[in-house]
């Protein structure tokens, strides 16, 4: 035997040992030549093909089983596709299933029974509805094996045309007919006067201002009725310092203490007793402490003593290095108890309307502070800034909170801020079953620009 009758005989020895018949199951199949190494695409036909499928399926369940034996996952485990079409003539939904489910059955046998469904075959169906509410109840279903629900090129614009023209036809039908707009103001007011101030938040109001004349009339009545119902919180945090740098303070009042986080640094303040605010009278716009008799609840004292221990190091030179913030009025109000936020447990009950920062020695006598909607007037009775030695300080005064101005346009701007995320979760809700109507997203932009403001 020559050399090259050797070489001859080792490369089939080698295809022998590579090819997929030497396989349990293939011993009497052809063997392939080399299909092992082709992509799992490439089709060449006959056993090799064959071999090569059942090599991979063989492969990918000896990964998850630590064994060539058994069935794939794919197999054991169906994965069914919902493909959903619109048919624009009969006005429903298509569902063509890729194969049978159970859950799925179940739920269109259900369907079927209530009237809702009509069955064309086992797997073709006619549902009521468009197609946008449809792929949101499959998609919500607890089915296992449902793999995804698609839909047809074009059918889910097909399908929210179809529902946008319906939903304004029924709108149109409801606005049309003509208006006496004195019986309609008469209306308002007999509503206005039992409860509809209690179901209107002042964001509705203020668009209910803008609808029209007759509109305008009725809201600027329920908006000077919802100024003077509106009670004003004001919360201050005195004596407010650095709690994680060199100096350290002597407080007077070492009690209540809060920390807040403000521009990455962590600033402790001694939190004071609110100060309630009301409106008397709605053309002023003017909210003054509720008790003008009793002139001590509307004062905010601070005292504070500093010991700045990074003037004790040579390198600061003659640089006076304080630690001490000041102090910081909030301003906010609460929600109206039918509001939707009030109820909504993960929201907060309270509306923030400003926050006014004042230094270690704001100037005596009365000033007003303009603020982000509001401005506040403050009387500041004391102010005591010493130099005890080099390195203490102390800091006391005394103000009195005079009034704070705020109309109804910035408090509906306030409500806005609050509420914008809310209404913005509530539409994608909605939009998952519908789609939006013009006057919603007019709604929503509308917020939108409130809140930026």
């Amino acid at each position: 035997m020559d050399r090259r009758d050797v070489g001859r005989n080792h490369a089939a020895e080698r295809r022998q040992q590579l090819s997929p018949a030497t396989l349990p199951g293939e011993r009497n199949k052809a063997p392939g030549c080399w299909d092992i190494f082709l992509p799992r695409w490439t089709t060449h036909g006959g056993a090799s093909n064959t071999a090569s499928r059942r090599i991979e399926e063989a492969s990918y369940t000896a990964t998850r089983h630590g064994s060539m034996a058994g069935v794939s996952h794919r197999e054991r485990e169906p994965q069914v596709v919902v493909k959903l079409s619109y048919d624009g003539d009969k006005k429903l939904t298509v569902a063509v299933l890729s194969q049978q489910l159970d859950g799925l059955s179940v739920y269109f046998q259900c369907r079927v029974e209530q009237g809702t469904a009509f069955q064309r075959s086992p797997l073709y169906y006619e549902l009521d509805g468009y197609v946008r509410e449809n792929i949101y109840r499959i998609r919500h279903l607890k089915c296992s094996g449902l793999h995804d629900t698609s839909v047809a090129v074009g059918a889910l614009e097909e399908s929210d045309t179809a529902q946008i023209d319906e939903l304004l036809t029924e709108r149109q039908k409801k606005l049309n007919g003509r208006i006496d707009n004195g019986l309609l103001e008469q209306a308002l007011d007999i509503c206005r006067l039992h409860r509809l101030d209690d179901d209107l938040d002042v964001m509705s109001i203020y668009f209910m201002h803008q609808a029209s004349k007759v509109f305008r009339r009725v809201a600027n009545k329920l908006a000077a009725k919802r100024m003077t119902d509106t009670t004003l919180v004001l919360r201050p945090f005195c004596d407010g310092v650095w709690s994680a740098g060199y100096s350290s303070f002597a407080r007077e009042r070492s009690t209540q203490l809060v920390q807040h986080v403000e521009s990455g640094r962590s600033i402790e303040y001694h939190q004071a007793d609110d100060i309630i605010l009301s409106c008397s009278d709605a053309a002023t716009q003017m909210f003054a402490p509720v008790d003008p008799s009793n002139a001590t609840k509307a004062e905010i004292a601070w005292d504070c003593e500093e010991l700045a221990l990074a003037n004790l190091h040579r390198w600061w030179g003659d640089i006076a290095v304080s630690e001490y913030i000041g102090q910081k009025l909030v301003l906010y109000k609460k929600l109206h108890p039918n509001h939707p936020d009030f109820q909504d447990n993960n929201c907060s009950n309270t509306v923030n309307l400003a926050t006014l920062r004042l230094d270690a020695e704001p100037p005596k006598g009365v000033r007003t502070w303009p603020m982000l909607l509001s401005n506040i007037t403050l009387e500041v009775l004391e102010r005591r800034l010493i130099k005890m030695d080099d390195v203490t300080t102390k800091f006391a005064g005394r103000l009195r909170v005079t009034h704070v101005h705020l109309d109804f346009t910035n408090l509906v701007r306030a409500t806005a801020r609050h509420s914008i995320n809310r209404l913005k979760k509530k539409f994608a809700r909605i939009e998952e079953r519908r789609p939006m109507l013009e006057h919603e997203r007019q709604y929503l932009q509308q917020v939108r620009d409130l809140a930026a403001l």
